[in-house]
């Protein structure tokens, strides 16, 4: 049987993305503004298919929301660049 350490069921929840990377807390510094495609959600986060690679600790900010998240993982699949992104 495999370790799940999820703590909030996945769902399917295909749909475009904008989301801006930010290079400190407020959201302000640095911001580049980009663009994907959201593969599934839960509670706790999603996974987003994305046009760059995104590293491990990013702090993401998306869009006109309060919503914000971290990237936990990233990995090339299918040619596409797959990021798993813990929301608070």
């Amino acid at each position: 049987m495999m370790d799940e350490r999820r703590q909030h069921r996945r769902r399917p929840w295909a749909h475009p993305i904008n989301f801006q990377l930010g290079k400190d807390d407020s959201g302000e510094a640095g911001m580049v503004s980009l663009g994907g495609q959201a593969a599934d959600i839960s509670a706790g986060g999603l996974r987003i298919k994305s046009e760059k690679a995104l590293s491990p600790g990013l702090r993401i900010f998306f869009g006109e929301t309060n919503l914000s998240g971290i990237v936990k993982w990233n990995c090339i699949s299918g040619g596409a660049y797959i990021a798993g992104i813990q929301l608070f």
